[in-house]
């Protein structure tokens, strides 16, 4: 007869096969249609309120890999805190302003930036951006992410606008913004000034120079009356000391030679020695005794050392310096100043000084009341104040003859002030959207000083107060310092950028500029608010403010036509969206999730708007990821070629791969992608799901108000137990952030514990059982539970098969999103008799061994051909307890062979394994297992005495025919 009839084969005829590419996006409309992100918050509409408020993306063309690993990793969060009891609403956003869409657009016009017509220029940049803004929402979705996605956050809005010019106000009348000349790093391309956290430093070779500054005479004079000496020695010496200087020139070291005609001092270590070198020349040049060596020879100079004074030796303290001044390439006469950035790593010891050009050099040159100079324009060429009128127009950080550092060193070496000069390559300052090389520019620019009063401490300090108190994932302490150390040492934000495409900045100056009054004028928010930020540019004096002239002067006041730093638009968001929208006020979780640059970006800007305005950070935790690398680790770019394309995955695999890349990998490093590791996380992925498809399917005639079994017991007790036990370490894992760590977790449980392990097992009882017996329920029961279980553990990470699992599994149960996350029973606890299982699964292995090593010679077939006997004598003496753990039918069905028995048999082997029909067995033509008792009953003679009955059973019913 035909037995295979008679067997209860899985139900495979549901739709829970793969074809991501074309079924995701039928999902996807399933939710729009169901309106299911809202329906998830009205499922959660009286519980806690957490918050993960999203860094916005820059709309300006298609996602990316690193998008993808970004936002799927904001997903997970959303969508497991939504399963376990958060009301967990996600506002995405988009960061519109700024230089990519500006340069994007001269470039499509063929233009430059003197040729920009502001107003029309800006609506166009306005629909190029949201352009990509509706393109990326779309790709966004395609992720499965779900979210308010009807209405984002968008930084160019009228009402974000308005926003962003009302913290600008409050900061203003807190005193925390000023407006001053001051060096900022300059890019020279995009005619603008940049911010600390719109820099990227790449090598450059640029040529280092050692130049000779003349002592002046008429200072050396001075130099006997230098402190008050102790002795008649001491005098001597300072007296040695000024007679030698007399002819001698101080030595300074620089990367940047076209800085020179901005020197205005030299600055010295007043705690090093340094030394007097008579060159074989004739010339004595003064440096640091520790940088004496380097000096000589990279200057291939030759001469002797010079002795000071009986007293004092070779050398002399750089206090002595004090009152001594110098003449720079211009012929002007400076000081030489003290100061503690002065160090003997490189150079001379001894620091040019040009505040117009550099930030420590401005504040010492604030300190001593130095002139800021900078004969620099906004192309980066040199203006009609430098001294040398040849030099006017020349750009100074061009390479070659005509560039500026040629012509300075051109005219140090005609003027015999050019001691020596070396190529130098080293990490050096560059525009991260031009990666051009940036130059330091002193401007008239806004800032916000980060060491203003702040109630009883600076900004600065209550910024690293916040740092301490808020979670850093996944390394607290390297994220805390990370993140404090750069605002440590971090210098004023600049404020102002020269450029169209932004929030203006809404101000109205003193026409005056000798007064430099300005005030914020106070109908600009209104103005914005209801016109958008357009109207700024569009509208007269009287329609912004009240006051037509400076209270100072009585000057005519004029609006400011630069622009915020589009880092002040994303930065203000949390004013702009979490404190704006009703329903993500009150929250006692804030999460900021983004790239480990961001501490340098997002992280920080926000965090000091959000202090300098509320005291507070605007997050309680920050989680950050690495970056997307190829196969072999390298950064993904178009010169290599290997770059991979997220829209082409999805084509060729689906979403879902990504998800399941995203959720695996360890978001706390850099993570590899490549087409071939694509292929591995597919083939892991369709593991689970083949796992979830069997599972399914033997449970398409179970109801569990009808067939659960309530008291398990051995295996399936034991399942239920590692279930539970599985719940535990996921949640353990989510709540640690530690996702990747779930997700193997789960993985591991559908590959190695089920499919390999219990699922194996329990063929044989769900085929071949009785539809109705104790054993098949019974397993069904705790399939039915790690169904369950299962599904909603992967919602947060593979959520479109999770769904659709789902509503396989209950049908009317409506989405998973709106379920309860898995919670664990025993907490970690162990079972009783975990170590005995354990014991089993071991033996199980061994076992399987074995039999591998038969098969390979033919002896054996599968696994119920064997004859298996554990031997209890011996060196195996101390097993009998656990062998003894199971009788030999629950051996026989755990390790599926036909046969299991204990002998005293010698030997040193535990296992002993042989063909069944050494015991007598006979294969049954049914459940193909090999028995004892096949062939006892004559209406089924090839049947084993279990199918038998199950066969007389069905018989009766009618439904088996001989």
């Amino acid at each position: 007869m035909d037995y295979s009839k008679t067997v209860n084969l899985p139900k495979t005829d549901f739709p829970m096969k793969a074809e991501l590419p074309k079924r995701e996006p039928e999902r996807l409309k399933k939710w729009e249609e169901t309106h299911l992100y809202e329906a998830m918050q009205e499922n959660r509409k009286d519980a806690d309120l957490f918050v993960l408020h999203d860094g916005p993306p820059y709309a300006n063309g298609n996602i990316h890999i690193g998008h993808v690993l970004n936002k799927v990793l904001k997903d997970i969060v959303v969508k497991y805190k939504a399963m376990t009891g958060f009301r967990a609403p996600y506002v995405p956003g988009w960061d519109c302003h700024g230089l990519p869409i500006e340069n994007a657009l001269i470039k499509e016009k063929k233009i430059n930036k003197q040729m920009i017509d502001r107003l029309p220029f800006r609506k166009d940049a306005a629909a190029y951006a949201q352009k990509y803004i509706d393109l990326q929402r779309e790709e966004f979705k395609r992720l499965g992410i779900l979210g308010e996605w009807t209405n984002p956050y968008i930084t160019m809005a009228k009402d974000y606008s308005a926003t962003v010019v009302q913290v600008f106000r409050e900061l203003s009348e807190k005193r925390l913004i000023v407006r001053h000349k001051k060096p900022v790093w300059w890019c020279a391309s995009c005619e603008t000034a940049l911010a600390e956290a719109e820099i990227e430093y790449q090598d450059r070779q640029d040529t280092a120079i050692y130049v000779a500054f003349p002592i002046q005479e008429s200072f050396i004079l001075k130099l006997s009356d230098v402190g008050q000496p102790s002795s008649v020695a001491d005098i001597e010496s300072i007296r040695s000391l000024a007679k030698l200087l007399k002819q001698s020139s101080i030595v300074i070291w620089t990367t940047t030679p076209w800085t020179l005609p901005a020197n205005r001092a030299i600055a010295y270590n007043s705690q090093e020695y340094y030394v007097a070198y008579k060159a074989t020349t004739g010339m004595t040049y003064i440096v640091a005794e520790k940088r004496l060596d380097a000096f000589v020879k990279t200057c291939q100079l030759q001469g002797e050392l010079l002795r000071i004074s009986d007293t004092a030796g070779y050398h002399f303290l750089g206090s002595l310096f004090q009152g001594v001044s110098a003449v720079n390439i211009e012929g002007r006469s400076v000081p030489l100043l003290s100061a503690d950035f002065v160090t003997m790593d490189t150079g001379t010891g001894l620091v040019h000084i040009a505040p117009g050009h550099g930030e420590e050099d401005y504040r010492l040159g604030i300190r001593q009341g130095l002139e800021l100079f900078s004969p620099v324009d906004e192309r980066g060429l040199y203006t009609s104040e430098v001294f040398n009128p040849e030099w006017v127009g020349r750009f100074v950080l061009k390479i070659g003859d005509e560039g500026a550092n040629n012509k300075v060193i051109a005219y140090l070496m005609a003027h015999q002030k050019l001691v020596g000069q070396e190529s130098l390559t080293h990490s050096y300052p560059h525009c991260w959207r031009c990666h051009n090389p940036l130059i330091t520019r002193g401007t008239e620019q806004y800032f916000l000083q980060i060491d203003s009063s702040l109630g009883s401490s600076t900004l600065r300090q209550a910024l690293l107060q916040q740092i301490d108190q808020t979670t850093w994932s996944p390394s607290h302490a390297q994220g805390k310092d990370r993140i404090g150390g750069m605002v440590q040492k971090r210098p004023d934000w600049c404020l102002s950028r020269q450029r169209h495409w932004g929030t203006p900045i809404p101000t109205l100056l003193c026409s005056n500029k000798e007064c430099g009054q300005w005030i914020v004028a106070e109908k600009a928010e209104d103005l914005i608010r209801s016109k958008g930020s357009d109207a700024w540019f569009e509208s007269k004096i009287e329609e912004l403010t009240d006051q037509r002239v400076c209270l100072k002067c009585k000057a005519p006041l004029q609006k400011e036509n630069d622009i915020l730093d589009v880092w002040f638009d994303s930065g203000a968001s949390f004013e702009a969206v979490l404190h704006r929208r009703d329903y993500l006020k009150g929250s006692k979780d804030v999460m900021y999730l983004e790239g480990s640059d961001q501490h340098r970006g997002w992280f920080q800007v926000s965090l000091i708007l959000s202090v300098a305005l509320n005291a507070k950070a605007p997050f309680t935790e920050v989680l950050t990821h690495g970056f997307v690398v190829d196969g072999q680790g390298r950064k993904m770019s178009k010169s290599l070629g290997n770059v991979v394309a997220p829209q082409q995955i999805i084509k060729e695999y689906g979403a879902e791969i990504l998800r399941f890349w995203v959720a695996s990998s360890n978001y706390a490093e850099d993570i590899r992608l490549s087409p071939d590791l694509i292929k591995v996380y597919a083939e892991g992925y369709r593991k689970i799901r083949n796992t979830l498809r069997y599972l399914l399917g033997n449970l398409s005639d179970f109801d569990p108000s009808l067939h659960s079994v309530r008291d398990l017991k051995g295996l399936d007790e034991w399942v239920m137990f590692e279930l539970d036990t599985l719940v535990y370490r996921v949640r353990r894992h989510c709540e640690s952030r530690l996702f990747h760590s779930a997700m193997n977790a789960i993985s591991e449980f559908c590959g190695t514990f089920l499919s390999s392990f219990y699922l194996d097992i329990l063929k044989d009882q769900l085929y071949t059982l009785k539809i109705d017996s104790v054993e098949r329920r019974s397993a069904q029961t705790v399939l039915y539970a790690v169904t369950d279980t299962l599904l909603k553990m992967l919602a947060p990470f593979l959520s479109f098969t999770a769904e659709e699992g789902w509503e396989l599994f209950k049908k009317d149960a409506g989405s998973i999103f709106l379920q309860e996350f898995p919670k664990s029973i025993y907490q970690g606890k162990a079972h009783p008799d975990e170590q005995k299982w354990i014991f089993v699964q071991n033996r199980k292995d061994l076992v399987n061994k074995l039999i591998e090593e038969k098969r390979k010679t033919n002896a054996l077939g599968k696994s119920n051909e064997a004859w298996v006997t554990f031997r209890k004598t011996g060196k195996i003496d101390i097993l009998s307890n656990k062998l003894n753990f199971l009788s030999p039918e629950e051996w026989e069905k755990i390790l599926m062979v036909s046969k299991v028995n204990f002998e005293e048999l010698p030997g040193d082997s535990a296992v002993l394994v042989r063909h069944a029909q050494e015991a007598g067995h006979k294969k049954c033509a049914r459940c193909w297992n090999w028995r004892s008792d096949v062939g006892q009953t004559t209406a089924f003679p090839d049947a084993c005495g279990r199918c038998v009955t199950v066969l007389n059973d069905l018989s009766e019913k009618g439904l088996v025919r001989n």
